[in-house]
This record gives structure tokens, sequence and C-alpha cells, in this order.
């Protein structure tokens, strides 16, 4: 199930999250640590629980190595 939150699908977003760290081998502990938060946090935003904020989304489309609209866009 799809939630929007302004211009961004939940649905796809914690999708591309879940989907570019499992590409880069990258543990949801990992994740967590580079932002000081739990790796229950990152679950949330993979489960569309909880969505990252915009800081935090820069630095993650950073970390994952692809773009921000590549992140936030519905269809690659």
């Amino acid at each position: 199930m799809r939630q929007n939150f302004g211009l961004i699908s939940l649905g796809m977003l914690n999708e591309r999250i879940r989907a570019l760290r499992l590409a880069k081998g990258l543990t949801l502990q990992q994740v967590g640590d580079v932002f000081g938060i739990s790796r229950a946090s990152v679950s949330a935003w993979e489960s569309g629980v909880a969505k990252p904020d915009a800081a935090k989304l820069v630095r993650l489309a950073e970390l994952l190595e692809t773009s921000l609209s590549n992140l936030l866009e519905d269809s690659q």
C-alpha cells in the first residue's frame, strides 16, 4: 500500500531505500550508525512506518550512491 506525503510516494521510497541498501551490502545498523539512529529507525523507513527528514534524505542518497531525484521519483 502506498501512502503519499506531499510529492513523496512512501511506497516507492521505502522500497528504494531497502533495495539500494542491500545492493551496497550495508546492514540496517551500518546505515543507522551514519545517522546516529537505531537500526530499528532505518527499518521503519524501509517498512514505510516512518520517513527520513529532508536532511537525512540528502545524506542517504549520498550514502547509497544515487541521486536524490532517483531516490524519490515514482518510476525509474
